[in-house]
This record gives C-alpha cells, structure tokens and sequence, in this order.
C-alpha cells in the first residue's frame, strides 16, 4: 500500500505523532481548580496534594486583598477606613481586561511570527529540490529528509538546554529583542546557500554549512516561539488567559494558512520571473525576511511590565 501511496507512510506518522501527545494529556493532565469566580487559584490557595481551604478561608484571603492594613496612630483611633479609601476603584470589566493595548500588540507580533516562520520553512524545501540550473541546490529527497532530521534533534536540545538558560541569564524581554533582531537576519542568510554552493569542492564542507545556516534560523524562531508564548501568558490576568489564548491562537492559525501559500507564490514567481537578484531565489526569503524586521517595530510599543506575570495591581 505504501508503494501505491508513497505520501501515506509520512502522514500517518504525523497524525500519529499528535494523537499520542493528546492520548496522554486528556489521562494525566489535570484540570487546574478554579475559584468561584471562574478564575485559576492563585499561588497559596492550594495545598500539597490538593487540599483545597475551606470557604471561610478563602472568605478571609479574599477580603484582606480588598483591604488596607490596619494602621494604629498615636492617639490610639482606627483609621481602617481612611486608609482603604484610596485604594477603592472601579474593577475593569472582562472585555477591558481582555482587549488591551498589550494583548493587542502581543497577538500581533504571534501572528507575524507563525506566519514567516511557515512562508520560510515552505519555501526551504523548493530551494533545495530546485535543479541547480535555477539556482537551487538540487537535492533528492532523502537528502532533504537528513537535513530536517538533524534540524530537528537541534531544536529538541535547544528548546530544552540551552533557551531556558538564555532567559535566565537575560530575561524575557530582553531575550525576545535578540530573538527578534536574529530572525531576520537568519531567514535573508538561507537563500545565500545558493551562491555559496560552488565555493566548496566537498560536498560534506558544504552540508555542513546548510546545517550550521539552519541552526541559525531554527535558534532565533525557537527563542521567539518561547518568549511569545510567555509573553502571552503574562498579558492578562489568570480568569482571562484562556480567552486571550484563544484569540492568539485563531489569529495564529489565520496566518499559518497563509504563510505557506505565500511562501510557494513568491518562489515559483522567483523562479519564473528572469529578473536577477534580488528578485531571483533571493525574493522570497528577503520578504520574509522584511515583513519579520515589522516585530522589531511592534515590539517597541511593549512595555517593561510585559515581562512579568500579570499584576492585580493592573486591574
């Protein structure tokens, strides 16, 4: 069957693949508690092995949260009162919370960010399997196929080695400006393969070049695929993420439907056209390229607290 349907064996791995992720969280993945407003409990109302505190404590947090300390002056009288007058102010309601000017921009720059990483990643497979006459590398398919799988043993080490300390060391706003300015420089570097193929008489030298090319980019899209999705989580208060999410995602997968469809456009355009560069093999990855240099402008419009998790202060 699988000669008949040389495409079948792949994609039932990639359903496979999911499915199992999905088997294994719906069994072992515990739903979070929830309070009786609908949001998650905060850090403190749940006890180790999930002692939930009775209603009256929870009474009693709640209300010393909406309450000023008690001060004592000199001459002895309670000034509880006074003192929580300033602090008494209209609770922004749930829209507010949601549709704010950092949720906005965080969306933004997500959706701008699935959407060249799935134009370029579309577009690197044409660059290697075009015949060498129109500039490609022209590669066979199980030479594509190595290249990927190396890529992605890469991305698995450094999602879980090497980009967890990154933010440790440097934080998450300032890991995502490094990732931001590395991404477009790391797509408009891919298509330079093209030229450099005849630098190199080993083939080897040169397969280690598209590998070292790849990290570049696999490294500066997987920082900004971490950090986005922090900065998401942190853009809203807890009752609302799972709103924020959803809109993320939906703007998200809008743009992933779009990302490849452009990214086989502008190839076949580049292939097609006669011009020379840029317009060439180049074209392609040079817009990609451009419309990611778009975050770098985006980003600034995000303030220093989009770092951090969602204060109530902020409501």
């Amino acid at each position: 069957i699988f000669d008949t349907f040389p495409y079948l064996l792949p994609s039932v791995a990639v359903v496979c693949i999911p499915l199992s992720g999905l088997i294994v969280g719906c069994f072992n993945l515990e739903e979070p508690p929830r309070d009786r407003k609908g949001g998650q409990k905060q850090a403190g109302q749940q006890l180790p092995g999930h002692v939930i505190l009775e209603e009256e404590e929870l009474d009693r947090m709640e209300a010393a949260e909406r309450t000023e300390a008690t001060v004592i002056p000199e001459n002895g009288r309670n000034t509880t009162a006074d003192a929580a007058k300033p602090r008494l102010r209209k609770e922004k309601s749930f829209r507010e919370k949601v549709f704010t000017h950092r949720v906005m921009v965080v969306i933004a720059v997500y959706a701008n960010i699935r959407f060249t990483v799935l134009c370029c990643d579309d577009a690197v497979p044409l660059l290697f399997s075009a015949i060498k006459s129109n500039q490609g590398l022209g590669m066979v398919p199980s030479q594509i196929g190595m290249i990927a799988m190396v890529q992605g043993m890469f991305l698995m080490y450094i999602s879980l080695m090497v980009i967890p300390k990154l933010k440790q060391k440097y934080g998450t706003l300032q890991l995502w400006w490094y990732a931001q300015l590395g991404v477009p420089l790391a797509v408009a570097l891919v298509p330079f393969l093209s030229d450099l193929q005849t630098w190199f008489a080993s083939d080897s030298v040169f397969w280690v070049v598209i590998q070292l090319t790849l990290m570049c980019k696999s490294m500066a899209y997987a920082t900004a695929f971490t950090i986005i999705a922090i900065l998401v989580n942190n853009s809203a208060p807890p009752e609302c993420l799972g709103t924020v999410n959803g809109m993320a995602q939906t703007v998200c997968a809008a743009a992933s439907a779009i990302g490849p469809a452009a990214g086989g456009v502008m190839f076949a355009w580049s292939q097609s056209n006669g011009m020379g560069f840029p317009f060439d093999i180049h074209f392609s990855f040079f817009v990609c390229a451009a419309i990611a240099s778009v975050n770098i402008f985006a980003s600034t419009f995000l303030d220093k607290k989009a770092g951090s998790r969602y204060s109530v202060d902020e409501n």
